[in-house]
C-alpha cells in the first residue's frame, strides 16, 4: 500500500501571515509509503517570487526502509480531479533518493497551471525495489488540488489598480486610525530607516512606529528577519506542551521537531545496552549480550494510539517488562498455548484420546472406559454417543467434523453425523492402538499393538492389511490420504516408518527408540514425532531425515498445524507445549503444570489457534480447550512478552492499560 500525505505551506507576501493544509490521505496497491510536502517560500514585497515548487518525501517499502537510487519521476498538471485537459506537458526528470529514502523535487508550474480557475497535479515516482522506468503502477490515484499560495505567483504582476481609491498615493490619518501615531505615508517612514533593506531590531524602530504597533511589539525582543532569510542556530522555546494539546503546531522538544506532540519527521530509534524505559512513540534496538529489560510507558504518561518498537539485534535479546494493570494482546502473536490459561470442560473422567475438526469448532474425545463425546461449540459443551465394551484407544475426524472414526481394542467405527450414530465396522479383531483420517474422512489407517497397519478407501467399511507386525503406537496421515507415517515403540526400541502410497508400502527410518506419537502437516512433507522418556523429533522431507529438538521429557502426544508451522505436545505428568517454528524451539505454558496433569492427548485446529488436550489422572482428568486469539499476557508486572536476537515487536497502547501488537519479526515468547 503506498500512503502520502500533502501539506501545502507558504507565507504570504510582506503580511507573514502562515497558512497550512492538510489533504485527504491516498492510497495505492504497492508497498511503500510516500509523503509529499510542497512549500513556496514567500519573499518581502521588494523581491520577485520564486517559481519553483519543491516536492519533498520519503520512499519507504513495507518494512519501513529506504528505497534509494536515482528514481524516474513525472508531474503533470490538470484542470480537473479526474479526466479533463492537461495543463501543459508534464514534467519529468530523475530525482536521487537517499538511502534514508528522502527525495526533493522542484518544478516549475507551467502557465496554463497558473492562468486556470482551478488546478490539480498527478505525481508518479518509480518505486520498484530496483529503481527502473516509469510504469501505469507508479501513478497515485488522486489527484492534488492545487491552492491559494501556488496561485499568489501570479500576484507578481498587478493587473489593475485603483488610483482614486487611495487618494492620489498619500495614507490620511482616518484611513488608518486605528494605527495611532501615522502621520505620513507608511511607505515614507519605512524608507526612512536603517538598514532598511536587511533585519530590524527592536532598538532601530523610531519612536512613531513602535507607537503605532503597540504594547505587542514592545514584547518582541529578539531579531525579525524578512521573508527569504536563512536562519541560523537552534529553535529554541522554554517548554513543550502536553501531547494532544495543541494542533497544528511545530514544537521543537529535546531537539527533536514535534507536529502536534508527535515527531514530526521520522519515527525515533536509540540503541540500548541496558534496561531501559521506554518513552511512546520511540523505537529501541537492544544490543547486549545478556537479556534487556524495556518497561512500557506507564499509561497515564502516554495517549491512545501512542507506539513503542523493541528490535532484537545482541544476542542477548529483549524482554518488555508491563507496569501495575497492564497487559499485552498476545493472541495475534506466533505463540500459542504458551500463555495465558487453558480453560476445563465437561467432568473427570479417565480421558484418553481427542481429534478436532479444521476450524476447531467441532471436537470428538473418548473417555477410555466410557462413551465417545462430541461437541460442537468448541468444547463448551458436550454430548455422550456410542459406548465402548473394550476400551476406547484412537480417534479421527474429517476437516469438517462429520465423519468420524475410533477404535477400541476389538473393533473400529465410524461415523458420518459428526458422532450423532455409530456404525460398527467389524474390523479384524486386533488391538488397535491409533487411527487417522484423510481430510474427506475417505482415506483411513488404522495400527494394532504387535500387529499390522490397516488402511481403508472407502470410510472404513473395508479394511486391507500392510506393514510387518510392530508394537505400533500412532499413525498420521496427510490431507490426501496417500502419504502416512506411523511410529512403533516399546522401553526397549522401536522406528518411524513413511509410506507414499497410501499405505501399500512403508519403509522405516529413525533411531530406535520408544516412538508414543506422530503427526502430519496437510501435505505430508513436515512430521513431527516424539519419544516417551526422550526428545521430540522433526522432518522437513517426508521423514526421510530427523532432527532431535527441545530435551528428553516423558512426551505422550504431538500434534500439528496444516503447514506445519505451529505444533503442541504434551508431557505426561508434565504440562503442554508449544512451538510456532515448526518444532525448532518450544515453550511450556505455565498453566498447565496441575494436578491434572497426566495428559493423555493434544489436537489441533488447521491454523494452530485453537488447541484440545485431555488427560486422565487416575479416575479424575477433564477436557481443555485454549483459544490464542482470545489471550493475553499476564496482568501486572509479572507480564510480558520477549524476544531474541533478529526478532522484533510493534506495540500500540488502546487505553485501559491495554497493548495491542501492530506488527513482529520472529518467534516470540511471553508470560
Amino acid at each position: 500500500m503506498i500512503t502520502f500525505y500533502v501539506f501545502l505551506l507558504g507565507n504570504a507576501c510582506c503580511r507573514h501571515f502562515f497558512f497550512e493544509r492538510k489533504s485527504s490521505v491516498y492510497t495505492y496497491s504497492k508497498t511503500l509509503i510516500l509523503t509529499i510536502i510542497l512549500a513556496l517560500i514567500a519573499v518581502s514585497a521588494i523581491a520577485a517570487p520564486p517559481q519553483t515548487i519543491n516536492i519533498r518525501g520519503q520512499l519507504l517499502d513495507a518494512d519501513g526502509h529506504g528505497l534509494p537510487g536515482a528514481r524516474d519521476y513525472s508531474v503533470q498538471f490538470y484542470d480537473a480531479a479526474s479526466g479533463g485537459n492537461a495543463l501543459g506537458a508534464a514534467i519529468s526528470g530523475v530525482a536521487e533518493v537517499s538511502i534514508e529514502g528522502l527525495f526533493n523535487i522542484e518544478v516549475i508550474p507551467p502557465p496554463q497551471a497558473l492562468l486556470a480557475p482551478q488546478a490539480w497535479y498527478e505525481v508518479a515516482i518509480s518505486s520498484s525495489p530496483v529503481p527502473g522506468p516509469l510504469g501505469a503502477g507508479d501513478v497515485f490515484p488522486d489527484r492534488v488540488k492545487m491552492q491559494s499560495v501556488p496561485f499568489a505567483l501570479e500576484s507578481s504582476n498587478a493587473a489593475h489598480v485603483e488610483v482614486s481609491a487611495i487618494g492620489a498615493g498619500t495614507i490620511l490619518d482616518t484611513e488608518f486610525g486605528f494605527l495611532s501615531g501615522l502621520t505620513a505615508n507608511i511607505q515614507d517612514q519605512l524608507d526612512a530607516k536603517a538598514n532598511a533593506a536587511d533585519v530590524y531590531t527592536k532598538t532601530e524602530v523610531d519612536d512613531n512606529l513602535n507607537d503605532a504597533l503597540g504594547p505587542v511589539y514592545d514584547e518582541i525582543s529578539n531579531r525579525v528577519s524578512k521573508a527569504g532569510d536563512t536562519m541560523t542556530g537552534p529553535l529554541e522555546m522554554a517548554s513543550a506542551p502536553a501531547p494532544g494539546t495543541v494542533t497544528d503546531k511545530l514544537y521543537n522538544v529535546g531537539g527533536a521537531l514535534q507536529w502536534n506532540g508527535n515527531p514530526a519527521y521520522r519515527f525515533p530509534w536509540t540503541v540500548v545496552t541496558a534496561d531501559t524505559q521506554m518513552d511512546a512513540n520511540n523505537g529501541y534496538i537492544a544490543n547486549a549480550a545478556s537479556l534487556l529489560t524495556l518497561t512500557l510507558p506507564i499509561s497515564a504518561s502516554i495517549n491512545i494510539g501512542d507506539t513503542v518498537r523493541v528490535s532484537g539485534v545482541g544476542i542477548g535479546g529483549w524482554k518488555i517488562a508491563q507496569n501495575a494493570a497492564q497487559s499485552i494482546l498476545a493472541g495475534a502473536l506466533p505463540i500459542p498455548g504458551s500463555v495465558g490459561p487453558w480453560t476445563p470442560h465437561e467432568s473427570l473422567r479417565t480421558w484418553k484420546a481427542l481429534a478436532s475438526s479444521s476450524d476447531g469448532a467441532k471436537l470428538v474425545a473418548c473417555d477410555q472406559i466410557g462413551y465417545i463425546y462430541t461437541s460442537t461449540d468448541t468444547g463448551v459443551t458436550w454430548t455422550p454417543r456410542v459406548e465402548s465394551m473394550g476400551g476406547w484407544e484412537g480417534i479421527a475426524s474429517s476437516d469438517d467434523g462429520a465423519k468420524l472414526v475410533a477404535c477400541d481394542m476389538f473393533s473400529i467405527y465410524t461415523s458420518a453425523d459428526s458422532g450423532a450414530t455409530w456404525t460398527d465396522r467389524f474390523a479384524p479383531m486386533e488391538s488397535w492402538t491409533a487411527i487417522a483420517s484423510s481430510s474427506d474422512g475417505a482415506k483411513l489407517a488404522a495400527c494394532a499393538y504387535n500387529g499390522s497397519i490397516y488402511t481403508s478407501a472407502d470410510s472404513g467399511a473395508t479394511w486391507t492389511p500392510h506393514a510387518t507386525s510392530q508394537y505400533w503406537q500412532d499413525v498420521a496421515s496427510s490431507s490426501d490420504g496417500v502419504k502416512l507415517v506411523a511410529c512403533s515403540g516399546v522401553p526397549s526400541g522401536g522406528s518411524i516408518f513413511t509410506s507414499t502410497d497410501s499405505g501399500a508400502t512403508w519403509a522405516s527410518h529413525g533411531s530406535s527408540q520408544y516412538w508414543i506419537s506422530v503427526a502430519s502437516s496437510s501435505d505430508g512433507t513436515k512430521l513431527v514425532a516424539c519419544v516417551y522418556n526422550g526428545q521430540i523429533y522433526t522432518s522437513t522431507d517426508s521423514g526421510l531425515t530427523w532432527i532431535a529438538r527441545d530435551t528428553a521429557r516423558s512426551w505422550n502426544s504431538v500434534a500439528s498445524s496444516a503447514d506445519g508451522t505451529r505444533l503442541v505436545a504434551c508431557v505426561n505428568y508434565g504440562g503442554i507445549y508449544v512451538s510456532t517454528d515448526s518444532g525448532v524451539t518450544w515453550a511450556a505454558n505455565p498453566n498447565t503444570f496441575s494436578p491434572d496433569g497426566l495428559w493423555t492427548d493434544v489436537a489441533s485446529s488447521a491454523d494452530g489457534t485453537k488447541l484440545v488436550a485431555c488427560s486422565a489422572w487416575g479416575y479424575g482428568g477433564r477436557i481443555y480447550t485454549y483459544d490464542s486469539k482470545n489471550t493475553t499476557t499476564t496482568l501486572g508486572t509479572t507480564g510480558y512478552i520477549s524476544g531474541g536476537q533478529n526478532t522484533a515487536i510493534e506495540l500500540q497502547y488502546i487505553g485501559n492499560d491495554i497493548f495491542m501488537p501492530l506488527s513482529y519479526v520472529g518467534s516470540l515468547g511471553a508470560n
